[in-house]
C-alpha cells in the first residue's frame, strides 16, 4: 500500500485502519518520509503467523488511511481519512468463476 499525506499543518502521525467484517478496527502505524509518502506491504500470511487476525473467505475487508496534523483544534488532534477501501476474500475457485463472468 502506497499512500502520500499531506495537510497545511504538518503531520504528526499517520496508520492505516483496517476492519474484518464487524471486528473492531485494527491501527497499523506507517513510517511517513519528510514528503509525507507511505509504502507498507499488508501479508496476510504473515499477519496469521504472527497470531494478528486476517480475514477468511467470505469476509470482507475494509482499509482507510488515516493521519493527525500537528496543531490541534479546539484541543483535540484534528484526524483526516481516505476514502475506505472495500475487498471481499473470495476462495480460487470463487475468483475464477467472477472473472468467467
Amino acid at each position: 500500500m502506497r499512500s502520500k499525506i499531506n495537510d497545511d499543518y504538518d503531520l504528526n502521525e499517520a496508520w492505516i485502519e483496517s476492519m474484518i467484517d464487524e471486528q473492531p478496527k485494527q491501527r497499523t502505524m506507517l513510517n511517513l518520509t519528510s514528503q509525507g509518502e507511505a509504502d507498507i506491504d499488508l501479508d496476510l500470511k504473515t499477519m496469521r503467523e504472527n497470531g494478528q487476525q486476517t480475514p477468511k473467505a467470505g469476509s470482507g475487508l475494509a482499509l482507510m488511511v488515516s493521519a493527525t496534523d500537528i496543531i490541534p483544534q479546539d484541543g483535540a488532534p484534528h484526524v483526516g481519512r481516505s476514502t475506505p477501501i472495500q475487498l471481499n476474500v473470495v476462495t480460487p475457485d470463487q475468483l475464477l468463476i467472477l472473472l468467467e463472468r
